[in-house]
């Protein structure tokens, strides 16, 4: 059986957070990365 999941993003200038819930609402993951240019560029 597959698992379905939610996955939310903030997507801002100098930060990228992500929320991942579980159908049942269960929140499983979050976590809020720090963005620069230069992150973004190269990978």
């Amino acid at each position: 059986m597959r698992a379905l999941y939610y996955i939310g993003l903030d997507i801002h200038k100098k930060m990228i957070a992500y929320c991942i819930k579980a159908l049942d609402g269960l929140l499983l993951n979050r976590a809020r990365l720090a963005q620069t240019r230069g992150r973004l560029h190269n990978g």
